[in-house]
């Protein structure tokens, strides 16, 4: 699998990287639907931070949300993918990629944005909005929602705790 950690010019740890590897692993075969369990037991609606590249890697785990009726929100294509190190057209079409995908797959685009990594470059919130985003998780700049004016109109900045990431 990609490197979660991905090394600042391009490389990164020893490979293969197994711890990495075996987190990803168990969290798509057991602790996600761990967690699917207690919120179908609690009742409880979620929002799904959602790697794009899901769909290939786990497509039962999409599926399981998707009947649930859970919000799906973008959250880039991989883990392995920082929007921060890339130039606007690049990061423009992650987020294009990243959108289209889910919009496939679940028949319409998603609303909300959170980027791998929190990582985001200075023209994030302009291209999200842009995009159609309605909401970006990455500012965690107050203790309730803001509205942000970006070059594409207002975008929504909820808090994300860093706690539960």
């Amino acid at each position: 699998g990609a490197e979660l950690a991905p090394g600042a010019n391009g490389g990164g740890g020893p490979q293969p990287d197994v711890l990495n590897y075996a987190w990803r692993d168990y969290g798509n075969r057991v602790g996600a639907w761990r967690v699917l369990d207690l919120l179908d037991e609690l009742s409880l609606p979620a929002t799904v931070l959602l790697n794009s590249a899901i769909y290939t890697h786990a497509p039962q785990l999409a599926a399981a949300h998707r009947a649930r009726g859970d919000e799906i929100a973008g959250h880039g294509r991989t883990n392995s993918e920082r929007q921060s190190s890339l130039d606007e057209a690049a990061e423009r079409a992650l987020i294009h990629a990243a959108t289209a995908a889910i919009a496939s797959a679940e028949g319409a685009p998603p609303r909300g944005w959170l980027s791998p990594w929190i990582a985001e470059s200075p023209v994030t919130p302009d291209l999200l909005a842009e995009a159609g985003y309605r909401y970006t998780l990455n500012w965690c700049a107050d203790d309730q929602p803001i509205w942000m004016h970006t070059r594409g109109g207002r975008l929504l900045a909820i808090p994300y705790p860093q706690e539960v990431n």
